[in-house]
C-alpha cells in the first residue's frame, strides 16, 4: 500500500516538473526578480551553434531596459562576480557587469571600448526588443551611423542571434537580468568610460522564446545532434540499442515461462516486473528523446516517469537479491521473517523514491550539468544502496554457512560476487566522475547504469532458465509444504 502511494504521488509531481533541460526555451518573466538562468547548453566544436530567437515586452512600449547575458562556461565560472549574481547573492549591477565591459561588446555601441575593438566578445543583448523588428543591440544594427565593429547576421524571423564557433566542446549559459547600460552625461561626445549599469527602476515584463542548436538552423542538421546540447548527443543512440537488448531479453524469457512452462514462483514473478519496469522505463525515455529532438524540449514529465520506472526496478531488484540472499528455495523452502523483510524494503522503497523526487526538484534549477547523483539527495540514495549491500552479504553468508551441495554453494558465490558489483558500480561511477569533464558525465552515468542493469537481468534470465533452475532452484513447492508455508510456518 504505501510504495503504491509513493508512486502515486511522485506521479503527480513529476507531471509538474519542467526545467532548463529544453533547447527551445520559452517563458515570462519580470525585472522585480532581477535575473532568470535561462539555459544552459553543451556546444559541439565539429559544428557552428547558435542561440537565437525572440524577446519582446508583454505589455509595454518600453524596450532595451534589461541584458540578456550569454557566456561560454570558462568565463562564467571564472568570473566569481557574475556568478555570484547568477546564484543570487548580489544585485550589484556594476559589480556583475563591469568585468565584461573590458572584455565584451557593450549592447550600446557608444559604451563599447574602442580600444580592444578587434578582440570583443559577442555576449550581451539588450532587451526586450521592439515586437517585429531586430533588437538595437544586435552587432551589424546600424544605430548612430557607424558600424559595429561585429556584424553577426541574424537567423530568420529572429529579433537576436549569437553565433558559437570553437576548437572544442563547451557549456554555454543564458541569463536574463534586470540591468541596462546607459551614459552618465549623454552628450555627444562621450566615451565608454562615460557609461555605466544601472538596476531596471520598474518592473518590465518580457515574454521569450528562444532556441539552442548545434548545427545551422536554415536546414541541413543532424537529427541526433541539432537540438542535443553536448552531453545529451548518443542519449538517444544509446536508448534505442537498450531497448533492442530488452525486447529480445523479454522475449527469450517469456518463451522460457510460456513455452518451457517455468513454475510461476514469486521469485520468477518479481524477476518479470523487474524486468518490464527497465524495459518500459527505457521505452519512455526513447520516446522523450525523440520527441526532444523534433522540437527541442520533449516530455521530460515522460522522462521522469521513465526514470521512476528504472527506480522500479532497482527495487524490486534488490527484493530479489535480497530474498536469494536467504536462501529462499535454494537452501529453504521457507521465507522466514517475512514481516522483518516487508517493513524493512517498504521502508526502502518510501525512501527511494521520496529521495528521488527529491532530488529531480532540486537538482531541475542547478546550472551546474553535474549528474544528479553528486547532489545531496544523489548521495544518501547511494548511502542507501550500500546499506542494501551490507544486508545483502549478511544474509548470504548465513545461508552459504547453512548449506552443503557444492552446485548450491557455487550459485552462492556467483551471487556473491556479481551482484556484489552490481550494487557497487553506481557509487564507483559516481565517484569516478569527478575526473570526467562534466559534458561527458551524463552520458557515462547513463550509459553505466543501463549496461549494468542489463547483465545482471540477462544473468539472472540465466539462472531461472527452466532447463538449468532445477539444479538450484526448488521453484515447484509440494503440496504439504504448501500448506506448512500458508500456516506461516518459521516465520515471524
Amino acid at each position: 500500500m504505501l510504495p503504491g502511494v509513493a508512486v502515486s504521488t511522485c506521479l503527480l509531481v513529476l507531471l509538474r516538473l519542467n526545467g532548463l533541460t529544453s533547447m527551445r526555451v520559452t517563458g515570462k518573466w519580470s525585472t522585480l526578480s532581477f535575473k532568470k538562468a535561462v539555459a544552459r547548453f553543451g556546444f559541439d566544436a565539429h559544428q557552428t551553434g547558435f542561440f537565437y530567437g525572440n524577446i519582446t515586452p508583454e505589455a509595454s512600449f518600453i524596450v532595451n531596459s534589461a541584458t540578456l547575458v550569454f557566456v561560454n562556461g570558462a568565463y562564467y565560472k571564472s568570473n566569481s562576480a557574475l556568478y555570484r549574481g547568477i546564484q543570487g547573492r548580489t544585485r550589484n549591477c556594476s559589480a556583475m557587469f563591469e568585468p565584461l565591459q573590458r572584455v565584451a561588446l557593450m549592447p550600446r555601441d557608444t559604451c563599447t571600448n574602442e580600444s580592444i575593438q578587434g578582440k570583443l566578445k559577442d555576449f550581451l543583448r539588450s532587451v526586450p526588443c521592439k515586437e517585429g523588428d531586430t533588437c538595437r543591440s544586435q552587432p551589424g544594427y546600424n544605430v548612430t551611423g557607424r558600424r559595429w565593429p561585429l556584424v553577426v547576421p541574424l537567423v530568420a524571423n529572429s529579433q537576436f542571434t549569437f553565433r558559437v564557433n570553437i576548437s572544442s566542446p563547451e557549456d554555454w549559459y543564458a541569463v536574463l537580468i534586470g540591468c541596462s547600460i546607459s551614459p552618465v552625461n549623454a552628450t555627444a561626445n562621450h566615451t565608454w568610460k562615460d557609461c555605466q549599469w544601472d538596476r531596471t527602476p520598474n518592473e518590465i515584463r518580457l515574454q521569450y522564446n528562444m532556441w539552442l542548436v548545434n548545427g545551422n538552423p536554415n536546414g541541413g542538421d543532424n537529427f541526433f545532434t541539432f537540438q542535443f546540447s553536448f552531453e545529451l548527443q548518443g542519449v538517444l543512440e544509446m536508448c534505442f540499442v537498450f531497448l533492442v537488448l530488452y525486447a529480445g531479453l523479454l522475449m527469450i524469457h517469456f518463451y522460457g515461462v510460456f513455452m518451457k512452462k517455468a513454475p510461476g514462483h514469486t521469485l520468477i514473478r518479481l524477476y518479470t516486473s523487474a524486468l518490464i519496469c527497465e524495459a518500459v522505463g527505457v521505452a519512455l525515455q526513447s520516446v522523450h528523446y525523440i520527441i526532444y529532438g523534433m522540437n527541442g524540449v520533449g516530455i521530460v514529465a515522460l522522462r521522469h516517469i521513465g526514470d521512476l520506472f528504472v527506480v522500479a526496478t532497482q527495487c524490486l531488484f534488490m527484493l530479489l537479491l535480497l530474498l536469494i540472499a536467504k536462501g529462499w528455495t535454494i537452501t529453504t523452502v521457507f521465507l522466514i521473517h517475512k514481516k522483518y523483510v516487508a517493513v524493512l524494503w517498504i521502508t526502502y522503497v518510501v525512501l527511494y523514491i521520496t529521495l528521488f523526487v527529491v532530488n529531480a526538484l532540486t537538482h531541475l534549477n542547478e546550472f551546474s550539468g553535474k549528474s544528479a547523483y553528486q547532489s545531496i539527495p544523489g548521495g544518501f540514495i547511494l548511502a542507501l544502496r550500500c546499506l542494501i549491500l551490507i544486508w545483502f552479504l549478511y544474509e548470504l553468508r548465513i545461508s552459504y554457512l547453512q548449506e552443503n551441495v557444492q552446485a548450491k554453494l557455487a550459485l552462492y558465490r556467483f551471487i556473491g560476487v556479481f551482484y556484489t558489483l552490481w550494487f557497487i558500480y553506481l557509487p564507483i561511477a559516481v565517484g569516478a566522475l569527478s575526473d570526467i569533464d562534466v559534458l561527458y558525465q551524463f552520458k557515462v552515468i547513463f550509459g553505466t547504469l543501463h549496461s549494468a542493469d542489463f547483465l545482471s537481468l540477462a544473468a539472472m534470465a540465466w539462472l531461472f532458465w527452466p532447463s538449468r533452475s532445477k539444479a538450484y532452484f526448488k521453484l515447484t513447492v509440494p503440496e504439504n509444504r504448501k500448506l506448512l508455508e500458508s500456516m506461516n510456518f518459521g516465520t515471524i
